[in-house]
């Protein structure tokens, strides 16, 4: 990182957080405009839909190392006798795909459907209430934002900053959950799942509020500036 630093003209990074722990370990001025914090962009859903169906949705690779996706199976297996009325949906494909699925099987999981690779997200994201991230690390973790933009509420373990700040506050942009506390997970899924349908409502309305701070425009105009401060030395 130290290297890196002194290669590069501008150091950017993904939330202020990431910011502070670098000027931490290489003893440098939080103040500096060598570092810059710019997000991922998320392109913005013009027709939201807040009629959501009873789907729980993961998306994302399968592979163990970073993913984890068998908390996922072990927390479902803990709610889904409490929301019978709930489908897990998992879309993506991975090395392992075939363990996780046959992991399923021998747990004998109940309301679960893998879908494998999807080119295209848009009506699983359309039709979903909830997103279930279980990682073991996210640098940003692209799905968040993506259920955000679409109006699915977002849990998953507080496992980097950035997850903590594109879910935070918790409870009112989506839900953190104490790493890596299985039983924790799927007493708040449990939970989200029986709660008051305008209760979902109103936290769909504010994590696509929460995904507008990635709009492709506004994140192309922070680079913009740090473009024009690199004209500017």
């Amino acid at each position: 990182c130290a290297k890196d630093y002194r290669l590069c003209d501008v150091y950017t990074v993904l939330c202020d957080e990431y910011k502070t722990k670098i000027c931490t370990e290489l003893g440098l001025n939080a103040d500096s405009s060598h570092i810059a914090v710019i997000n991922n962009s998320e392109e913005q859903v013009e027709d939201v839909c807040f009629a959501k169906e009873k789907i729980v949705l993961f998306s994302g690779r399968f592979e163990q190392f970073s993913k984890r996706i068998d908390r996922l199976m072990r927390i479902w297996k803990k709610a889904s006798g409490q929301i019978p009325d709930w489908k897990l949906i998992l879309a993506g494909d991975g090395c392992d795909f075939k363990m996780i699925k046959d992991m399923a099987a021998e747990m004998e999981l109940k309301n679960i459907e893998f879908l494998g690779f999807q080119s295209d997200m848009s009506e699983l994201y359309r039709r979903s209430s909830i997103l279930c991230l279980t990682s073991q690390t996210e640098g940003w973790g692209l799905c968040l934002t993506e259920a955000q933009a679409n109006g699915v509420i977002p849990i998953s373990f507080a496992c980097t900053d950035a997850v903590k700040y594109i879910l935070s506050p918790s409870g009112v942009n989506g839900f953190l959950v104490d790493c890596f506390d299985e039983e924790q997970y799927a007493d708040v899924l449990v939970s989200l799942a029986k709660a008051d349908a305008q209760y979902r409502l109103k936290l769909q309305k504010n994590v696509v509020e929460k995904a507008k701070m990635y709009s492709p425009t506004g994140i192309a105009n922070q680079w913009r500036s740090v473009f024009d401060i690199l004209e500017c030395r």
